[in-house]
């Protein structure tokens, strides 16, 4: 038989390849689930990541406290980040006694929410204020900020961990500022959220993990 369509001859010898395969018990290739929401259930929570002690130089280091208004941390809107406060305080009270550099962030000015961040976490006069979306290196002057102060790492506290707090570190880490952040220092809406923060940061690319340190706030020491 004279065949002129070279693609339906490709189909023939692929029709005779798995005939022949099929006749000496290799049988079809095992079904695989096209999406991961398939097997959703069948997925099992993988173990928590090794914190481990992170040492910052104040010199060229920066403490960021990330979108910690009134009206986003507190006991209605995240409780997870109310017992964050303490956490992040005791990392301020370190910084400014060793005179490293303290930014904070909110959201965009055309949003008019608010800047100033909880009481216990004040910020004064001489403190950076970023204003930008889940990254705040996007559309501030934040990677300014750092270069013009020296700093080449920096602690990321916040809140939303899935949002602020996962979009800043990691782009951080890609542009080579190596980003230590606190588990307990960071909080969601729902706490799956700040597990896969935690997750992600160790075991994303390696662009990002690279320069990522994923620790607790006890563990860190600002010199």
């Amino acid at each position: 038989m004279k065949v002129h369509n070279p693609l339906f001859a490709l189909g023939l010898v692929a029709a005779a390849a798995s005939t022949s395969a099929c006749a000496q018990g290799a049988g079809p290739a095992p079904s695989i689930p096209a999406a991961v929401t398939d097997v959703w259930s069948d997925i099992k929570i993988p173990a928590a990541p090794e914190l481990v002690p992170a040492t910052v130089d104040a010199k060229t280091s920066a403490l960021l406290i990330l979108d910690m208004y009134p009206t986003s941390c507190n006991a209605t809107a995240r409780p997870s980040c109310v017992p964050t406060i303490p956490r992040v305080r005791s990392l301020l009270d370190q910084a400014r006694a060793k005179g490293m550099k303290v930014i904070y962030s909110a959201g965009y000015t055309s949003l008019n929410g608010p800047t100033d961040p909880v009481p216990e976490l004040a910020r004064r006069p001489e403190d950076g204020l970023v204003r930008g979306p889940a990254d705040k290196f996007y559309s501030s002057d934040l990677e300014k900020l750092l270069k013009d102060g020296g700093i080449t790492t920096v602690v990321v506290t916040g809140t939303s961990a899935d949002g602020t707090v996962l979009y800043t570190a990691s782009s951080a880490a890609i542009r080579g500022i190596k980003a230590v952040v606190p588990v307990d220092g960071m909080s969601s809406k729902d706490r799956f959220a700040e597990l896969y923060t935690a997750w992600h940061l160790k075991n994303s690319t390696a662009s990002v993990t690279r320069n990522v340190v994923v620790t607790r706030s006890d563990l860190i020491t600002i010199r």
